[in-house]
């Protein structure tokens, strides 16, 4: 039988998951882009091109909003930057504000110009050239 969870716990789960965002000695966490495939785990090292990189405001996320699956948003969408390598996007990688935990908090191949949870004005990057970031929702589902 599958491990059944009440939504308090999702909720706590997912906004203790987002909150690691901004834990950290730094100002903000980031949002490493890169191009390629995610490593095997989150704290490997990735393979591809370190593309560009986001600067979250702080804090990063909302909490956990209701419905199925559970959702945290970006805030302070879009937020713009500027390529540092030509590429096309593969998957981003969220780091902590002190960028202290050996890899990523999570990472995520689930990036679009629409419809999926790491949206993007653009997928192809170009160094010194201007692109945004739309979107970013970090979701839980519970299982039932």
């Amino acid at each position: 039988m599958a491990m059944r969870v009440v939504d308090l716990v999702i909720d706590a789960a997912g906004n203790a998951a987002v909150d690691l965002v901004d834990a950290g000695g730094g100002a903000n966490g980031i949002l490493e882009i890169w191009s390629g495939s995610p490593p095997g785990s989150v704290t490997g090292a990735p393979a591809g091109t370190l593309l560009a990189e986001v600067d979250y405001q702080n804090p990063a996320f909302s909490g956990m909003g209701a419905g199925t699956p559970r959702r945290a948003t970006a805030l302070g969408v879009p937020i713009a930057t500027t390529g540092l390598d030509n590429g096309t996007i593969g998957f981003v990688r969220i780091v902590d504000t002190g960028q202290d935990d050996a890899g990523g908090l999570w990472d995520d191949d689930d990036v679009g110009t629409s419809g999926t949870r790491v949206v993007f004005n653009t997928l192809t990057v170009s160094t010194g050239v201007d692109f945004s970031l739309d979107s970013h929702l970090f979701t839980v589902a519970p299982t039932t």
